[in-house]
């Protein structure tokens, strides 16, 4: 019998022969019932995307912090920024590529034409939210604030392309 490597495998008869050996040295064992449960067996698959979270409350921001940090390939599902002032800027680099630097007021004023920000006040505080935001090789979004604020909650879901 040749011994295995992690990697090779063998052929149904090889496999069949072997199955055979082991029920003459272990009668009890039914080998039709592991050659079907053998049959069965799924082999688990590498996920081709990792899911990237990052959920913070309460978090004090002297002067920038960084949410979306990849180097690889991916997608922001959606990322929301509660603030109890609008003096905050958002700045997006993808792929090298400046993409978005503005201020919550300016993302106020174009929220209303575009899908992918929602930016209003609601409850005496002011909510933006991105969405649907993709890159390539690596992406950089990063919040500055005007002065130390202390944001309600910001958080972003977003999938790194692993494949």
């Amino acid at each position: 019998m040749r011994r295995l490597r992690r990697s090779q495998s063998i052929s149904w008869d090889e496999a069949s022969k072997i199955w055979g050996w082991i029920s003459s040295l272990f009668p009890q064992i039914d080998v039709t019932e592991l050659e079907d449960a053998i049959r069965g067996i799924k082999i688990p698959t590498i996920p081709e995307v990792v899911t990237k979270v990052f959920d913070k409350e309460n978090i004090k921001v002297s002067y920038s912090i960084d949410i979306v940090e990849s180097k690889i390939a991916g997608s922001l599902r959606e990322m929301i920024i509660v603030s109890p002032t609008k003096n905050f800027s958002v700045i997006i680099v993808a792929d090298g590529i400046l993409k978005l630097r503005r201020d919550f007021g300016s993302l106020l004023e174009i929220s209303q034409y575009l899908e992918s920000i929602d930016a209003f006040e609601k409850n005496g505080g002011y909510v933006l939210r991105l969405s649907n935001i993709s890159w390539i090789e690596n992406i950089l979004i990063t919040i500055y604030v005007d002065e130390p604020t202390t944001f309600k909650y910001i958080y972003a879901i977003w999938d790194e392309k692993i494949k």
